[in-house]
């Protein structure tokens, strides 16, 4: 999987300062064979406010200004939040703290990692990650899941 230098920068902070995340989305589609383009990258966060405060010193600390990051102090994630991105496409980063028909907790408990450049990064495991895919609307959404059960498919044959 390849990632932008300040993507890669980015999780490895997240690791460091123990952000409860998941890399979900398009990238984790790319993960489990599917190659294709991808807009951001989508990570999928614990919706708590520890977790929150976590998440602002690592990106307090990747360079993310501070009257951002009082914005990001301010959100109540035990509340009602979805999304919260920073950045440009292609280098956007969204960070989610819903997804529909899994529970985080269940899923980071049972997350698979990915070893980029010696840093071992969570992201959400493949059944779950079709879980998540399953509920949506979307065109894309409904040929990653056709296309990864076909490399599944394949794979076992």
């Amino acid at each position: 999987m390849e990632l932008f230098s300040e993507q890669l920068e980015l999780l490895t902070l997240l690791v460091r300062h123990k952000v409860q995340f998941l890399i979900v989305g398009g990238y984790a589609v790319i993960n489990y064979g599917y190659e294709r383009l991808t807009s951001d990258l989508d990570l999928w966060i614990k919706k708590n406010n520890e977790n929150r405060d976590r998440l602002a010193e690592a990106l307090k600390e990747y360079g993310i200004l501070d009257d951002d990051l009082s914005k990001l102090k301010s959100i109540d994630f035990s509340g009602n939040v979805s999304v919260i991105s920073f950045g440009k496409k292609p280098r956007r980063i969204e960070f989610l703290t819903e997804l529909s028909l899994v529970k985080f907790d269940e899923s980071y408990e049972e997350r698979s990692f990915i070893d980029i450049e010696g840093v071992k990064i969570p992201v959400i495991k493949y059944e779950h990650l079709i879980l998540s895919k399953m509920n949506t609307e979307r065109l894309k959404d409904k040929a990653d899941i056709e296309e990864l059960q076909r490399i599944r498919k394949y794979k076992k044959s």
